[in-house]
């Protein structure tokens, strides 16, 4: 394969894995050559080869109670589908900190990385993935990294603009609809990240704001939205960073007899797969799961088959979307 297309082993192995330093070129040339061949990735032949299992972990913050968001089953589908891409199958880490289980197939080398989603604030697993030499990388952001690359939405910039764009809108006060008290307890920090920004911007815009947690990630979302709304009367909008109550508002707003948006201006932070499989009729920041995704698996295969190459940090903004006009 590798003489039919006049490169290296090295270089063809680098294709196929996706590492970014190979020319468009060279990259078009391998392809070429590997659909002329009918050339097939022998991933069991690729794992003897080079001592690896070929599995990837992702050790995630166990979910509590029956409620598991939609967004958690979009983001292990899609990292499942972009490891499966580069020969990679996966395995879910859920215990009730991940350190235990972590620490154990580090040691017996039963997967060649780990991919570590939902980061706390000063999480213990970086750590133990640090001082277990595995490859690593964060599905999150934490001011404790331990030099391991970190991948996330962007939500610091993402509540500038949502704030922006209420005051353009001439917005003084807002309720803002965040995920349960529970996931702040364990200071996840994605929802940290997200308040703490937004709380920043609607001050020096002096926007009011009026804070609404559910109590668990089971809440019945539907009263609370409908309590908030009537508790807040001067509220001429709400925003949501909370999976389920943005996906009941679009059923109890119009039976409170509340158009959206001449009525009552709604924003919604929400996976873009969700956001038009339920035809939600709000302005969004719709994150694309897939490319982040993506990143992740690319990052972490890039760690694992070259290791001297350096990743960056990546935050990705996602745009926001208004669906009507003005």
């Amino acid at each position: 394969m590798a003489k039919a297309a006049g490169v290296s082993k090295a270089t063809v192995s680098y294709v196929l894995s996706g590492n970014p330093r190979i020319s468009k070129g060279t990259v078009e040339k391998v392809r070429k050559t590997i659909d002329r061949l009918g050339y097939k990735v022998n991933h069991a032949a690729r794992a003897l080869s080079t001592a690896r299992t070929m599995t990837l972990a992702v050790s995630s913050w166990p979910q509590q109670g029956p409620y598991l968001a939609l967004s958690s089953g979009l983001h292990m589908f899609a990292l499942s589908h972009y490891a499966a891409k580069y020969g990679y199958s996966l395995m879910f880490i859920n215990d009730s900190d991940g350190l235990l289980t972590l620490r154990d197939i580090a040691e017996s080398k039963r997967v060649d990385g780990v991919v570590i989603m939902d980061v706390r604030e000063d999480d213990k697993r970086i750590e133990a993935a640090v001082d277990a030499g595995i490859p690593a990388v964060l599905f999150g952001y934490t001011d404790y990294p331990h030099g391991l690359t970190m991948i996330d939405s962007d939500y610091e910039s993402e509540a500038a603009h949502i704030v922006s764009h209420l005051a353009e809108r001439g917005i003084r006060e807002t309720i803002l609809f965040l995920q349960s008290k529970k996931v702040f307890r364990n200071r996840l920090g994605f929802a940290i990240r997200f308040r703490d920004a937004f709380l920043l911007e609607a001050a020096s815009v002096g926007m009011k704001v009026d804070i609404v947690m559910p109590d668990d990630d089971d809440s019945d979302s539907s009263a609370l939205i409908r309590d908030s709304i009537l508790t807040h009367p001067e509220a001429g909008s709400i925003v949501f960073h909370n999976e389920a109550a943005n996906i009941a508002a679009a059923g109890i707003l119009p039976s409170m007899g509340l158009k959206v948006p001449d009525d009552y201006y709604v924003v919604g932070v929400i996976a873009k797969y969700i956001s038009d499989e339920f035809h939600l009729p709000f302005v969004s920041i719709d994150t694309c799961v897939n490319m982040l995704a993506e990143t992740v698996i690319h990052a972490l295969v890039t760690k694992i088959e070259t290791p001297e190459q350096r990743l960056s940090d990546q935050l990705v903004t996602f745009p926001l979307a208004v669906p009507f006009a003005g």
